[in-house]
Formats: C-alpha cells, sequence, structure tokens
C-alpha cells in the first residue's frame, strides 16, 4: 500500500535549510518511512502512536493514519530537543483517527 507523506510548510521550510548533507539525509529516510511507515520506533507517553526514525544525532517523529492512508511528519530535529518539541506540537494538533 502506497502512502501519501504530508509534511506541513513551516517543516518544509525548515527542512529546506538545513545543509545540503543533512537534508539529504532525511530526504533518504522519508523515502525509507514511505516505503515502510513502521520502520520508526513506536513512541510513549505524550508522543504514544507517533514513531520515531533516527538519522544520526537527529529524528523524524512521525505518525501514521491508516484510515486516509498518510504518514504525517510532526518535527524533524536533534535527539536532544526533538521529543519534547514534538509533544507540544501534538498537544496543538487535532485527535486523528
Amino acid at each position: 500500500m502506497k502512502y501519501k507523506l504530508v509534511i506541513p510548510p513551516n517543516l518544509a521550510r525548515a527542512i529546506a535549510a538545513l545543509p545540503p548533507d543533512l537534508k539529504r539525509r532525511i530526504r533518504t529516510a522519508m523515502d525509507e518511512i514511505m516505503r515502510d511507515p513502521q520502520v520508526g520506533k513506536p513512541l510513549r507517553g505524550d508522543l504514544l502512536g507517533c514513531r520515531s526514525y533516527r538519522v544520526g544525532r537527529h529524528r523524524i517523529v512521525y505518525w501514521i493514519h491508516e484510515k486516509q492512508i498518510e504518514v504525517e511528519i510532526i518535527d524533524v530535529g536533534r535527539r536532544e530537543i526533538i521529543y519534547e518539541r514534538s509533544a507540544v506540537i501534538v498537544r496543538q494538533l487535532p485527535p486523528f483517527d
């Protein structure tokens, strides 16, 4: 099943501003997530239902919308800050399936 990738516009701009090598690795990681959305590590606590995919010292936090056949990228960032920042973002989003 082919999933559609959903990236919020502000996050797409942030990714575009990253250094070229990191941007390339993140795009490759997103391709891998699209091939197999279950590839990321399931998260717990405030991020229950989300997954995390490792890209060196960075993480891609995303969730899978099974009914819409979508993978929504929540955030991309360094491991040190990504989970707290993603939890804030998730709290502001409307509930999903």
